[in-house]
């Protein structure tokens, strides 16, 4: 069944990127810019979203640190298990449990991360272009577009957007699959979430778990455009969310006794 799922879930091309949930610094941790957008099938809207009193239980996989795009030296990438130990715990503040014997999983969650760089059009895409009708900017057909003319009416979430998938980003992509249909042989995706910011002035190891923590909410809750916030406000419309100083967490998963499939080896 492992070999199984790892063919399904290559197909689906996870490709973007992660780090960690222990203590990353004695410093406080510096605001860091994020977007963060979920695209939800059709099928996905046919489930509940996870409560508290009605959690999700799910198997893990995981394609690790990948780099997109020219490298970059002398970066710090996140530990694979310490990164996986952030995105565990965001995902139980949300409601996503991992499966257990008593809880077996109804969906599979493939976790990947790292970063996407000097690639305007893959980061516009993965920035949530489409939903502000933006991607016709990648395009160069050599005919002038109307739309150029309506640049200075955009809004400034769109503005946003523009501007930051100019540079390079950090990355981070949870995306759901039901577990059922992958056992059948069919790859069915419920909903992809998309966590960036920029690499400007700070380390992989220390952006890449700010901001999966400071995304939670937005995790598997489809939006309709993409949400731009920082880590030190928190999402937008969503009510005032305080990050704080990241510390070491009280309760870690034991990475032994999950089932989590590591993509990365054969």
């Amino acid at each position: 069944m492992r070999s199984s799922l790892s063919r399904l879930l290559r197909l689906a091309a996870l490709g973007v990127l992660g780090p960690s949930l222990l203590t990353l610094s004695a410093a406080k941790p510096r605001k860091i810019d994020v977007v963060a957008v979920t695209d939800m099938t059709r099928a996905g809207r046919e489930w509940a979203a996870p409560t508290p009193e009605s959690p999700v239980f799910y198997q893990a996989v995981t394609t690790g640190y990948q780099t997109f795009g020219r490298t970059m030296g002398k970066d710090r990438e996140p530990e694979n298990d310490e990164f996986i130990q952030v995105v565990l715990q965001t995902l139980k503040k949300e409601g996503y449990i991992p499966s257990t014997e008593a809880n077996p999983p109804s969906i599979v969650l493939g976790f990947a991360w790292g970063s996407l760089r000097a690639d305007f059009g893959g980061a516009l895409s993965y920035l949530g272009g489409k939903k502000l009708d933006l991607m016709w900017e990648t395009r160069n057909s050599g005919q002038l577009d109307a739309r150029v003319l309506l640049r200075g009416l955009r809004s400034e979430a769109a503005d946003r957007v523009m501007e930051t998938a100019k540079g390079d980003l950090y990355v981070v992509t949870i995306a759901a699959y039901d577990r059922q249909a992958l056992l059948e042989g069919r790859l069915v995706e419920l909903w992809q979430t998309r966590i960036s910011c920029p690499t400007r002035g700070v380390y992989a190891a220390d952006a890449l778990p700010q901001i999966v923590q400071a995304a939670g909410p937005v995790i598997g809750r489809e939006t309709d455009i993409p949400e731009i916030f920082n880590t030190r406000t928190g999402i937008r419309n969503r009510g005032e969310v305080s990050i704080g100083e990241i510390t070491t967490v009280e309760e870690d998963y034991d990475l032994s006794q999950i089932d989590l499939l590591d993509l990365t080896k054969e």
